[in-house]
């Protein structure tokens, strides 16, 4: 039984779910932990590219949709990182947790620069709604330090609703 397609609609759906309610939770004066972003390389990060890249496009929508960015631009972002880490994903041991950090860190700071680019280039005048360095390296640190949670629950969720489907290890 082929369970793909409900499998990344409920994905999906749970993620969008999951980021609301921290969201709406959160108060801590600290960024949280940007849920959608590591989701999106997590599913990269299993050689799934159209997946990641789908998901991330979505979410960023609803992202752009309920914040101050450009509408569309954290769309085309996390669309963008998660084929960059789907392409990468045969080169990168992503099971290990220092490569779990480390894909974490650097699809943060890819988030990060593409954000504050598109927000230069296309906003024109007034200031770019874009963190400052303080909270950009906050921003980095969480996501750093949540993205082994995030990555092996994704892999833990494919595992069991994929079946043997959703690794590399699996012959992908």
């Amino acid at each position: 039984m082929k369970l793909n397609g409900s499998f990344w609609t409920g994905l999906f759906l749970a993620g969008w779910l999951f980021h609301a309610v921290v969201s709406s939770l959160w108060s801590i004066p600290v960024p949280s932990p940007q849920w959608l972003l590591l989701a999106v390389l997590a599913v990269g990060s299993i050689g799934r590219v159209a997946a990641a890249e789908t998901l991330g496009f979505f979410w960023g929508l609803m992202l752009d949709a309920q914040g101050s960015s450009l509408f569309g631009a954290q769309g085309w972002i996390l669309a963008a990182a998660g084929f960059a880490v789907g392409r990468l994903s045969r080169q990168v041991d992503a099971e290990k947790a220092l490569s779990q950090v480390i894909l974490a860190a650097g699809g943060t700071l890819f988030y990060l620069v593409f954000l504050a680019q598109s927000e230069l280039l296309f906003r024109g005048t007034g200031v770019p709604h874009v963190p400052p360095i303080g909270a950009a390296l906050a921003q980095l640190l969480i996501n750093a330090a949540a993205a082994p949670l995030v990555f092996r629950l994704v892999r833990a969720a494919g595992r069991r609703f994929l079946g043997g489907e959703e690794s590399h290890a699996y012959g992908d």
